[in-house]
């Protein structure tokens, strides 16, 4: 088991792995891991004791970025769901926890950004939060917030929010053709 501090001794995060320096590359992508000054290592005889002791502490230290154990999350991934050995197990309920919590954020933005996040490290992510995310996009567009200002809010690029708009994703070679002879996804063939 492993906590995260920040540099005023604020407890930051709660986690177990059986490779925590593994763990932390992940946490990386979080906007949270700038605040990380320390950590440290707790050991145990078992996968099991490990995630009791990690669920006790969660519940009693009240780390500012876990949600999962807490009274904050109310998702179907709480404390009842029992973790299975094996790192690959251990990851997906990690990722499930955290759709949880993307799918409750209280902030269209901030949503939409983590959610931007996920979709980059997993590439096959859920379809919901592909579908959230565009309509965000969507209702920035509807504001009149331009291509390059969504890019920069998502930390993606124009392309990307093109794409987003038009309900376009995975391979390009499942795109509409544009140019000489061709028609666009906007045009219809002419009657005959």
């Amino acid at each position: 088991m492993y906590r995260l501090y920040a540099a005023d001794g604020a407890l930051l995060y709660i986690g177990s792995s059986y490779d925590p320096e593994g763990r932390c590359k992940g946490h990386q992508r979080t906007a949270w891991w700038p605040l990380v000054e320390r950590r440290t290592d707790e050991w145990y005889d078992s996968r099991d004791i490990a995630y009791g002791e990690e669920r006790r502490a969660i519940k009693e230290e009240n780390p500012a970025y876990n949600f999962a154990c807490t009274d904050q999350h109310t998702g179907p991934a709480q404390v009842q769901v029992v973790r299975q050995a094996g790192a690959a197990e251990e990851e997906a309920q990690r990722f499930m926890a955290a759709v949880e919590v993307l799918k409750q954020m209280k902030d269209p933005a901030a949503q939409a950004r983590a959610i931007t996040q996920v979709l980059q490290a997993q590439p096959g992510a859920v379809k919901a939060l592909k579908g959230i995310r565009r309509e965000y996009v969507l209702r920035q567009r509807a504001a009149k917030i331009t291509f390059r200002a969504i890019a920069a809010d998502l930390g993606v690029s124009v392309g990307t929010v093109q794409d987003i708009v038009r309900g376009y994703s995975g391979s390009y070679q499942d795109r509409p053709r544009t140019g000489a002879g061709k028609v666009s996804a906007s045009e219809t063939p002419p009657s005959k």
